[in-house]
């Protein structure tokens, strides 16, 4: 690729990655929508269901909930359209984080189940890790602190499973 080439969708989300690692927010954002709209003409559904949920995920950081929803809405959309279950639990996971946020406990629950079901069919042990780790927040928010101490155990089992261990930390 010369350098008055465009970059592919690929590239693009990369350097989103890279930029969103920086902190460089703003910078992040913009690439991630431009590498959106390339991809809609493409086939890489997964790669645009994983670009809409980062930048949802941007969108959460910043205190942007309804445009964070938004995005993870959409990828839910691609990612059911590709039939890529890893993809599926990753969105469940963010939508229960939205519905965390907006105090609705019973929804975010729901959607916490469902997203641990399909990490585990996925495979995705790291993920998995993630939402028992989300399931004992939530669970110790309810009071249930047996139940949230089953959830923390579990999350870090699956993070040493994966030898991930900022997050054993």
């Amino acid at each position: 690729m010369t350098h008055t080439d465009p970059l592919d969708p690929r590239s693009l989300v990369g350097i989103a990655r890279e930029s969103e690692e920086r902190g460089d927010t703003a910078r992040s954002l913009e690439l991630y929508e431009q590498a959106i709209e390339f991809l809609k003409d493409e086939s890489d559904l997964e790669l645009l269901a994983d670009a809409l949920r980062w930048k949802g995920t941007l969108h959460r950081e910043q205190g942007e909930t309804e445009a964070a929803y938004r995005c993870y809405k959409e990828s839910l959309r691609y990612a059911v359209r590709c039939g890529s279950v890893g993809s599926k639990a990753h969105c469940y996971n963010c939508l229960a984080i939205v519905s965390q946020r907006r105090g609705n406990l019973t929804e975010c629950e729901r959607l916490y189940m469902h997203a641990a079901d399909l990490a585990s069919k996925a495979g995705d042990v790291r993920l998995l890790g993630i939402v028992e780790h989300n399931r004992g927040v939530l669970m110790n928010m309810r009071g249930k602190f047996a139940a949230a101490e089953v959830r923390y155990a579990s999350s870090l089992s699956a993070f040493e499973k994966v030898g991930d261990g900022q997050s054993v930390s």
